[in-house]
């Protein structure tokens, strides 16, 4: 007989996320077992194996729901009735900040996806390619150039753009030079206005900021 689901059952799975996210940005899925999310949990391996029958459904959960939250902040900024330019000023701020605020879940993303079977590779990539094609028709629609059109270049375009902000993990610190939206701002004027922009010289003047 199946064990009952108990009243606070969708908060400890998603604790168990959370823990599980501190455990594989550290040291790695291959090197997480069960037995150490358990004890990070503070809980035994068999109620670990009550709410997920193996890690990699662990991390496929705790990606999905990643990167699920991602589209949600795409479509919300898409949808709404600010401008072009303001869509993509608000894109960019929001995805660095929502990469800095859930950086381990993120460092998975980047990290291990890999260790997941094709189907779900593929459920998570269909995502991330969305939120590159949203990217690449706000450039396009902002420059009107016709060449980002092309579905080669716009593409191109949308990876480069998210690119500057995925990989930001690997070097990027709240408590460095630049805050999350400073640096948001840096990207937003570079891919809007180019290198040789005048407002660089205003964003390097610009005084800590959330």
């Amino acid at each position: 007989m199946a064990r009952p689901r108990s009243e606070n059952y969708d908060e400890k799975r998603q604790s168990i996320l959370e823990e599980s996210a501190h455990l594989i940005a550290s040291v790695g899925f291959d090197k997480t077992s069960i037995a150490m999310i358990a004890k990070q949990c503070g809980i035994s391996k068999a109620l670990i194996y009550h709410y997920y029958s193996e890690k990699a459904e662990i991390l496929y959960d705790l990606l999905h729901q990643h990167v699920d939250g991602l589209k949600v902040l795409v479509k919300g900024i898409m949808d709404s009735g600010d401008s072009d330019e303001g869509k993509f000023l608000r894109l960019v701020d929001s995805l660095m900040k929502t990469y800095v605020r859930n950086r381990e879940k993120h460092i998975i993303l980047m990290r291990e996806t890999n260790a997941l079977n094709g189907e779900q590779q593929q459920s998570l990539r269909k995502a991330q390619s969305d939120m590159v094609h949203d990217m690449a028709t706000l450039v396009s629609r902002l420059h009107r150039t016709e060449a980002l059109h092309h579905p080669k270049l716009s593409t191109a375009v949308g990876l480069i753009l998210l690119g500057s902000l995925n990989w930001t993990y690997t070097w990027f610190g709240e408590d460095g030079p630049m805050t999350s939206g400073q640096f948001a701002a840096l990207v937003s004027e570079i891919f809007l206005n180019g290198v040789r922009s005048p407002g660089l010289d205003r964003l390097a003047d610009l005084p800590p900021s959330a």
